[in-house]
Formats: structure tokens, C-alpha cells, sequence
């Protein structure tokens, strides 16, 4: 198989679904977690993904006009938190690439034939 190496903040489509999958230990069969709310909405909320929209000032492109956060606690007392950020032109885009990023990293190997040219 042959894969295409993506930023996190660039996944879409299937290509994000499939690493929602592959961050949730899901098939891939599952569905279009990034298009299907009854699908991605509680993945969001089972992981403690939030999100907001940012003002046209903030961001006037489209692409980045939702925000997402998730923040992770790494350790016992003394807590170590960590907090991981991404963008998307939905809430439900916005909200899986954050998630895919705080499981799998700022860059996610995706099979080639999943890349939306």
C-alpha cells in the first residue's frame, strides 16, 4: 500500500476519515465520520473535543473559520496537561482533524488512493 504523508491540519474527505478510524481503532468501513454528524459528534464528545467560530477578523479564510481543542491530561498528580488545536471550515472538520492530531501527530501517513487531488 502505498501512503502519502499530511499535515494534520490538511486532512479532509476520506482521507480524514481514515485517520479518524485508524486514531479510534475503528474500521474504516465505519462511515464518513467527517460529513455525518450522528457519526463524528460522538467521537468529539467521547474524547473531549470542543470547538468555536472565530470571527471574519480573526480568520477570513473559510477553511480555518472553526476551531477545535482538546486538552489531554499525560500524567498523575501533579497533572500534566497537554492542549492540541486545529482548524477546519466546519465544526465537525475542525473537531476530527484536533482529534487525529492529539492521537497520531502533526503528520499522518494516509494511503495514496484516499488524497483528494
Amino acid at each position: 500500500m502505498t501512503t502519502i504523508k499530511i499535515n494534520t491540519a490538511d486532512l479532509i474527505g476520506r482521507a480524514l476519515d481514515w485517520a479518524v478510524a485508524t486514531a479510534i481503532d475503528a474500521p474504516f468501513t465505519t462511515g464518513p465520520f467527517s460529513t455525518d454528524w450522528a457519526l463524528g459528534g460522538p467521537i468529539l464528545e467521547l474524547h473531549g473535543v470542543g470547538f468555536f467560530r472565530n470571527g471574519k477578523r480573526v480568520y477570513t479564510n473559510e477553511g480555518k473559520r472553526w476551531e477545535a481543542n482538546r486538552i489531554v491530561n499525560l500524567d498523575e498528580a501533579p497533572i500534566l496537561r497537554h492542549g492540541y488545536r486545529a482548524h477546519g471550515p466546519t465544526p465537525l472538520v475542525a473537531g476530527l482533524r484536533c482529534l487525529v492530531r492529539s492521537k497520531l501527530g502533526e503528520t499522518v501517513a494516509v494511503p495514496a488512493n484516499l488524497v483528494e487531488a
